[in-house]
């Protein structure tokens, strides 16, 4: 899938409107500050559309936390889940990851899963499987799979 042009500046907007915050744009990235108003903590989250990398351009998101650092590469495509949360997919043949950030500072990230997961009768799976099972077959299409 060619996604140097995916993050155009329609979908700039669909995030600026899920998360209630406009970007700040420094050279060619994006970085919205989504603050708690009852704690006034923040996190930063940046997307960096469009790197050149080996040839090829990829797009790269970052969340900054006061528990971590959270970085997901080449993304391929994003989907809101409404009302407030976004998730930005990478996908290989046989593996998929995910990075999700929501309006109240919601982040999760899942990585590496075996796209078998999607296939697996859920009442067989092991109970340490089901949480990524279930989120991301939110968006699995009939095992089409996300960014395909």
């Amino acid at each position: 899938m060619d996604v140097s042009n995916y993050f155009d500046i329609n979908k700039i907007k669909i995030i600026e409107d899920t998360l209630n915050v406009k970007s700040e744009s420094v050279a060619d990235s994006y970085t919205w500050t989504i603050k708690d108003s009852r704690n006034n903590a923040s996190i930063y989250f940046t997307l960096h559309p469009n790197i050149e990398y080996q040839g090829k351009y990829v797009t790269l998101a970052s969340i900054q936390t006061i528990y971590g650092y959270y970085e997901l590469h080449n993304i391929q495509k994003m989907e809101v889940l409404s009302p407030d949360e976004i998730f930005f997919f990478s996908e290989t043949d046989d593996k998929i990851s995910c990075l999700s950030i929501s309006k109240n500072q919601g982040v999760s990230i899942f990585a590496n899963i075996s796209k078998d997961i999607f296939k697996t009768n859920i009442e067989t799976l092991d109970s340490a499987l089901l949480l990524s099972s279930l989120q991301l077959s939110l968006f699995d299409n009939k095992n089409t799979f996300i960014c395909k």
